[in-house]
């Protein structure tokens, strides 16, 4: 879990707001008479949050039973998917997860390199290799 920061308003703003400041944050939340900030999150932690929650909802209704685990990575411009199978893959597999990272795609424009892999593979799901984040497994 991440430290919480305190810090205090006036120091807030003469520090991250500057634009000429090289850690400027944008607020997660204010509070309090002096608008002390408890908490806040880089423009990267935002987009990992954001990425990692559009990528899990796209899974709802595109996920077969076959499916063992899921792993993503993205840029700036970038997308990749990967998929691992307990059978043989099929073009209805790779349709699905076309779909998946098209969802993924409508939220964030800006990537335009849209990379999809699947894979049938029988070895143990720690033995996988992974991108940056996992979004599903099944046990």
């Amino acid at each position: 879990m991440k430290e919480k920061y305190t810090i205090s308003y006036k120091r807030l703003v003469n520090n991250l707001f500057s634009p000429k400041h090289p850690t400027f944050r944008s607020p997660k939340r204010l509070e309090g008479e002096n608008e002390i900030i408890t908490h806040y999150m880089t423009r990267q932690e935002e987009l990992h949050r954001q990425v990692v929650l559009v990528a899990k909802r796209a899974l709802k209704g595109n996920l077969c039973p076959s499916v063992r685990m899921i792993t993503i990575d993205w840029g700036d411009n970038f997308f990749y998917i990967k998929g691992y199978l307990d059978r043989e893959v099929t073009d209805d597999d790779c349709a699905d997860f076309s779909v998946i990272s098209s969802e993924v795609i409508a939220s964030f424009p800006e990537m335009t390199d849209v990379k999809e892999e699947v894979y049938y593979s029988d070895k143990p799901i720690a033995e996988l290799p992974t991108m940056r984040e996992v979004i599903y497994m099944r046990m």
